[in-house]
């Protein structure tokens, strides 16, 4: 079991015992570099761009990269002055429905899916930026919500 903290700190627990968690290129808390360590960590951050270097690249399922403007919430997506239209295969009022939608990280994967299960929005899959999101938002790992803080179920379908 691993968590994090608001600091950037980590903790994981396994085989019954706290394992030491550091990030790629950074000593875990009170653990001191050997001088190898420390070249070796020089050199990794010079190939690799620096030690700020995402390790990941943006998800395709982020809103921002669909409309190249920071996106947080739904509020943000009504103040864009212009809205993505996939090749013309989207309307204006289709495409804002869209990228409010991948505001919702939980409810995404449905709604996306019913946003495509028209017949007239299927050619909107032709444009490769539509099928890289729907891709992402289907494959990608998000963030869950941990469960303990979930309620448990008492009715099923």
């Amino acid at each position: 079991v691993w968590t994090s903290d608001k600091q950037g700190g980590l903790s994981a627990v396994a085989f019954g015992r706290q394992l030491s968690c550091a990030y790629v290129g950074r000593e875990a808390a009170g653990e001191k570099k050997s001088l190898l360590s420390s070249a070796f960590g020089r050199i990794q951050s010079f190939f690799a761009g620096g030690a700020n270097r995402p390790r990941a690249p943006p998800s395709a399922a982020d809103p921002s990269a669909l409309a190249q403007s920071p996106i947080c919430c739904e509020d943000d997506v009504l103040h864009l002055k212009e809205l993505p239209s996939f090749g013309g295969r989207v309307s204006s009022v289709e495409a804002e429905h869209l990228l409010q939608v991948l505001t919702v990280p939980y409810l995404r994967l449905p709604l996306l899916l019913s946003f495509f299960a028209p017949q007239h929005r299927v050619a909107a899959l032709a444009e490769t930026r539509v099928q890289e999101m729907l891709d992402a938002t289907l494959f990608e790992p998000g963030e869950w919500l941990p469960p303990a803080g979930s309620p448990a179920g008492t009715e099923g379908p």
